[in-house]
């Protein structure tokens, strides 16, 4: 019985240096670095603070791209897309700009051609986020202009385009 006995430990014990070894054989082509996580959960539609991004050391081999970001600065002011995981590397395609013009809700369009500047209200068709060219319908005549997106909410359509 005690032959048994240590025969099975001996078995695990010999499984836990087989794992461990093949961890090691698995992190030796691979480098460790540090990625920007999550602090906390970040849900949809939520702006990415800097309180909210922490660094997390992980293994990965520096001959394949990462698909998840790698430096946490371009991420401040930003907004998620998706849910992120505290804890977890973020997806490159998590996050985006915030949206500054919001489909159906009214916003000035503006044409600018040297000094000659006319406004109007339109109703955005999609929303957008900043240089993003979006469709939109003016209140007035019904026409749908096209304009690119500005810093403070507004449209630029026509002459400077």
């Amino acid at each position: 019985m005690a032959t048994a006995l240590v025969r099975t430990c001996l078995r695990g014990a010999l499984l836990a240096l087989a794992l461990a070894a093949s961890v090691v054989a698995v992190r030796a082509g691979q480098v460790q670095g540090l990625l920007p996580v999550p602090a906390v959960t970040i849900y949809p539609g939520d702006h990415i603070g800097p309180e909210m991004l922490t660094e997390k050391a992980f293994y990965y081999d520096p001959d394949r791209p990462l698909a998840v970001v790698e430096d946490g600065a371009p991420l401040i002011g930003k907004v998620a897309r998706r849910t992120l995981v505290a804890g977890k590397p973020i997806p490159n395609n998590s996050v985006g700009e915030p949206t500054l013009i919001t489909r159906g809700k009214p916003v000035e369009a503006r044409f600018e051609a040297g000094n000659l500047s006319i406004s109007t209200t339109v109703l955005p068709l999609q929303s957008g986020a900043l240089g993003a060219l979006v469709q939109a319908r003016n209140i007035d005549s019904g026409q749908v202009i096209t304009g690119i997106v500005q810093a403070d909410g507004s449209l630029l359509v026509g002459g400077t385009l």
